[in-house]
Parts: structure tokens; C-alpha cells; sequence
């Protein structure tokens, strides 16, 4: 046996007091006196971070043109605690349905305007790929392809089985020639 080896467990380093930087833009940095208005509880029991204040700051981001992911950081929480306040609480889920829908209005007027030379570098390109993957819903391109037989109908399709041992050589014949040309068709169509 090896004495030299040190078979205590690691541990993680105690930090010293709360130095949690706020990321940018954070309402108040939870310094707020009014009281945290709870949609819901953390599993262990904790309070909600959502505070009433936060709504004028959700509508004012959206009426700007942004999304859950933006509002998420001015609030200081991530987007999953935004979804899950919307699954807990229906007001908190019409206020975010209303949020999206200002977001949407404020990227269409700016289109619209864009597109009779209110922004002299407007890249229409850049913007149709924003808006076709921000508000799908509205804005994806919808390709549907029917296929019909005669008359509007269903299309029928025959299949048969053919027993090559049983047919006559001028059978296997005709067989033979009916591949070839429909291969010859379908290596045209390539």
C-alpha cells in the first residue's frame, strides 16, 4: 500500500459572500422594495424572481422588436424561466402572446418602411431570413404538391406478380424489351 496517495475527496471552493455579477440591463438587480409577486414556486419552495415592474419593461422591449430571448436577459433570467412563468400563470402567458405579436408588428412596419427607402442599406435578403424563421406562422413559405388520378380521383396502382418460370421465350421477350425501354426512359429523365 502506498502511503503517499492522498484518497480525500476534493472539494468545491467555498465563495466569499454574494458577487454575482447582474448581466446587463437587469430591471433593478433585485434590489426592488416592492414584494416579489409569486406565479409560482421553485421545487424547493423559493420565491419567483417575477415582479409586476416587469411588465412595462416587456411591453416597452416588444414594441422594439424583441424577442423571448432579449426580454429574458433584461429581466436577468434565462428563457426557460420565461416559459415556465407562461405555464404557470395565464396572465403572465397573454402578456408574453402580446409581447410576440408587438415584436411581430414592429419588424413588419420596419420592413414596410424599409422597402420604400426609409434605410438606404436595407438588405431585404437578411430580413425575409428573419422573419421566415422568427415568425414562422405567418411568414413560412407553404409548398404543397397533390397528386390526383383521372378525373380528380385517387390515383389507382395495379400491382402484379409475374411468374417468369411459366412464359414462352417470346414472352421473356417482349419482357426484356419493355425493361429496356423503361430504363432508357428513366435514365432520360435524370
Amino acid at each position: 500500500m502506498n502511503d503517499d496517495i492522498d484518497t480525500k475527496p476534493t472539494e468545491k471552493p467555498k465563495r466569499k459572500g454574494k458577487s454575482r455579477k447582474m448581466p446587463f440591463g437587469v430591471i433593478d438587480g433585485g434590489k426592488s422594495d416592492k414584494p416579489i409577486t409569486t406565479i409560482g414556486k421553485h421545487p424547493g419552495g423559493a420565491p419567483t424572481k417575477y415582479r409586476p415592474s416587469m411588465l412595462p419593461i416587456i411591453e416597452e422591449l416588444a414594441s422594439q422588436g424583441a424577442g423571448k430571448v432579449e426580454i429574458a436577459v433584461a429581466l436577468g433570467v434565462t428563457r426557460h424561466t420565461l416559459n415556465n412563468w407562461m405555464e404557470s400563470n395565464e396572465e403572465f402567458f397573454t402578456i408574453m402572446q402580446k409581447a410576440d405579436q408587438s415584436a411581430q408588428a414592429w419588424w413588419e412596419k420596419t420592413g414596410r418602411d424599409a422597402t420604400f427607402g426609409a434605410f438606404p442599406a436595407f438588405n431585404s435578403a437578411a430580413y425575409i431570413f428573419q422573419m421566415k424563421n422568427r415568425f414562422r406562422r405567418d411568414w413560412q413559405d407553404i409548398k404543397t404538391t397533390e397528386l390526383t388520378g383521372a378525373n380528380g380521383g385517387a390515383i389507382e396502382v395495379i400491382a402484379r406478380a409475374v411468374e417468369i418460370d411459366h412464359l414462352d421465350d417470346d414472352q421473356l421477350e417482349v419482357l426484356e424489351q419493355a425493361l429496356i425501354e423503361f430504363k432508357d426512359d428513366a435514365e432520360q429523365v435524370k
